[in-house]
């Protein structure tokens, strides 16, 4: 009777609490793109087991109520899988006090407390599809819908195929589980002597966090320029002056200081497939609390002919840093009677959507 009356408690939780949604995808931002890692578990051999522990946020903010959940195929590797019929599928549930990031190898040892298992038979595995992403068409339909609330743990999501596995090939899609930043760019670069277009960006988001880097490159250029790359904390003062700063008035016609400049990195150009390019890559340091933190960054290429300044400077780049904090984890083994697993990567988590209410 109570097992009855949670999933009803948590509908009417879900009905009176204002917005809701009908799915939900982990990691959110690769709902509608194929991330650029791959998981051969669960369905990569013939049978084993795969523990993925998904921190509560990433599900519901409040309160969910899980009736299906999906995996895709990859986009890449997926065209060497072929479909298949898996005589026995048993998948559990649970919320658990363990943390993504501190994962046992010890199955047992993240199950707190005990699982309920929702789902208990045949499953088919379709062929490989077409276009990337792929459909989330690997659907494992509960047998019972799962209460799930945030408060009572993260989510732990169990999968056993029995049996000791062989290779199969069939690949899912799975994401980078340590959250990156955000990026933009703002205003343009000046004119170069030779009409040269720029491109200056920032070229991985995912790396915006603790322990990871900023890396900026420069692209599109005809010609090679001497160039370094600055930093800074702030887009509207540097020291007393206030940013934007027209340059104009230093002889750079249609030239812009866009940022503070807290550090200079040479920013060393070579010949590219096409044109010149180059980049330079600033470490972050692995502290706390980085998340949130904004940086700025500019280049500015030597050009005596440009103007009377002799330099051209690009636009601005605005980094804002991630959380950093793993989202979810794997212990995965395919042997199902084994009583330990093994990491799926260091941070590699597969893409899953929950479809369901959620709130």
């Amino acid at each position: 009777m109570k097992q009855f009356l949670l999933p009803v408690a948590v509908i009417g939780l879900v009905a009176t609490s204002g917005a809701q949604s009908l799915s939900v995808t982990v990691p959110n931002y690769h709902e509608n793109t194929d991330s650029a890692r791959q998981s051969g578990f669960p369905f990569g051999y013939s049978a084993g087991r795969t523990q993925q522990l998904i921190h509560g946020d990433q599900v519901a903010t409040s309160v969910g109520l899980i009736h299906e959940f999906s995996y895709r195929q990859d986009a890449w590797l997926s065209p060497t899988a072929k479909g298949r019929q898996i005589p026995r599928v048993i998948v559990t549930m649970g919320t658990t006090s363990v943390q993504p990031g501190n994962m046992s190898l010890d199955f047992a040892a993240n199950r707190t407390p005990a699982m309920t298992k929702v789902f208990d038979g045949p499953l088919t595995l379709p062929a490989p599809g077409t276009g990337s992403p792929r459909p989330f068409d690997i659907r494992i339909k509960l047998s019972a819908p799962y209460a799930y609330l945030p408060t009572q743990g993260n989510l732990l999501l169990e999968l056993e195929i029995p049996g000791k596995g062989t290779l199969t090939g069939y690949v899912v899609d799975a994401a980078v589980a340590i959250p990156g930043g955000s990026n933009t760019t703002f205003g343009v670069h000046g004119p170069f002597a030779m009409g040269d277009k720029l491109s200056y960006k920032n070229l991985d988001a995912t790396q915006l966090r603790s322990g990871g880097g900023i890396e900026v490159g420069a692209s599109g250029l005809k010609n090679m320029y001497a160039s370094v790359a600055t930093f800074g904390f702030s887009k509207t003062k540097f020291g007393n002056l206030t940013l934007p700063l027209d340059l104009g008035v230093l002889g750079a016609s249609k030239n812009y200081l866009y940022t503070s400049m807290e550090l200079v990195l040479p920013l060393p150009l070579r010949g590219m497939f096409i044109g010149y390019g180059g980049s330079t890559r600033l470490p972050i340091p692995r502290i706390a609390g980085l998340g949130g933190l904004e940086m700025f960054s500019q280049s500015i290429f030597l050009d005596q002919k440009a103007n009377r300044l002799g330099l051209v400077f690009s636009n601005r780049v605005d980094m804002k840093m991630g959380s950093g904090q793993r989202f979810t984890q794997q212990i995965v083994s395919e042997d199902s009677t084994s009583a330990k697993g093994s990491r799926l990567g260091e941070a590699i988590g597969n893409v899953i959507q929950f479809a369901g209410m959620f709130r």
